[in-house]
């Protein structure tokens, strides 16, 4: 029986397909000889590798160290962490108060601003007070006809 080319290619990717369905699910039965599932870390929970092979578990390791030291630290000497404590609350105060020094700054330079403004107004007055005397003593035009 003749078939045309188009129509072999076709069956032939649909077998290729269903033998690669096929073999995915023997892999998703475990009850199967040769299916395995994936394989997952547990450290992370990703899929593709295990724990001791995990990226994170380095820097879980480091952070788990840091706190250590820290509570060691704070166990061995807990005048150095009163210590601590001190600066850090002494540290907080001066930022409240450059805070402060600097509001009060820019309260002043809007003062200034404000007066110089005052001035300003209050000589540009005088000066239309001037203008409108020096208009009204100009003598009229002469008409011409």
């Amino acid at each position: 029986m003749y078939q045309p080319f188009a129509a072999k290619k076709a069956e032939e990717e649909e077998k290729k397909i269903e033998k690669e369905e096929e073999e995915e699910n023997k892999k998703r039965k475990t009850k199967e000889p040769g299916g395995r599932e994936a394989i997952k870390c547990f450290n992370c929970h990703q899929v593709g590798h295990k724990s001791y092979e995990c990226s994170e578990r380095e820097s879980q390791c480091q952070a788990d160290i840091s706190a250590g030291v820290k509570m060691a630290t704070a166990a061995m000497d807990p005048r150095l962490v009163a210590l601590e404590r001190g600066f850090a609350a002494q540290e907080q105060r001066i930022l409240a108060l450059e805070n402060r020094l600097k509001k009060k700054e820019k309260e002043k330079e809007e003062e200034k601003e404000k007066e110089e403004l005052k001035k300003e107004v209050a000589r540009l007055g005088e000066m239309i007070a001037h203008m409108e005397s020096f208009l009204a003593n100009l003598p009229a035009p002469k008409p011409t006809e």
